[in-house]
């Protein structure tokens, strides 16, 4: 819920950004106060991602752990009965659509302050000022999300990282079982 909020700001103050850039309102932007209002996002975020990280590490683990385990028992069930139970295909698809849910609603934040580089990008070459060359330099090098007590971003790509740790344990699962 927290991820979900932060990633609307961040989304509101690119479309009221956007929108004066592209109704040649530069002139009347007021870049410091938006210089302003993304520094404070950025550290609203950093500081909520102090309190929830070790939740989202927490989450991101059992999660994973839970998918392996029920991998595992629904390929031991395959090679031993000829049906698979409906309660053990139902748990595996709840436990990745949450994991889905929770690490692209706190991905969203990566997307959506990411999203501010491309905007300040499109900005008339007469509008550089020291504002907006910070602003670009700082979103640049400074990526905002949330992170899993600082192991890693919770970012789009965390999710191919996921499936590909849970594919390469399947097999080496499979192979010390014997199964082929």
């Amino acid at each position: 819920m927290v991820s979900i909020g932060l990633a609307e700001r961040y989304k509101q103050l690119n479309e009221i950004v956007s929108y004066k850039i592209t109704n040649s309102l530069i002139e009347r932007i007021n870049w410091r106060k938006i210089k302003e209002k993304y520094a404070i996002m950025n550290e609203l975020v950093k500081e909520a991602d102090d309190i929830v990280s070790p939740l989202i590490l927490l989450s991101c683990c059992m999660n994973v752990y839970m998918i392996c385990v029920q991998t595992s028992e629904g390929i031991r069930i395959l090679t031993s009965e000829a049906k698979i139970p409906i309660f053990h295909c139902w748990a595996l698809f709840s436990i990745v659509f949450r994991t889905m849910v929770v690490v692209l609603s706190t991905a969203k934040i990566d997307d959506e302050s990411g999203h501010a580089l491309s905007i300040f990008s499109c900005c008339h070459p007469s509008v550089f000022i020291i504002e907006v060359i910070w602003m670009q330099q700082k979103l640049s090098i400074d990526r905002v999300s949330f992170t899993a007590m600082k192991f890693f971003p919770m970012t789009r790509k965390f999710i191919l990282t996921i499936t590909g740790t849970i594919v390469t344990y399947e097999i080496v699962y499979m192979q010390f079982r014997g199964i082929r």
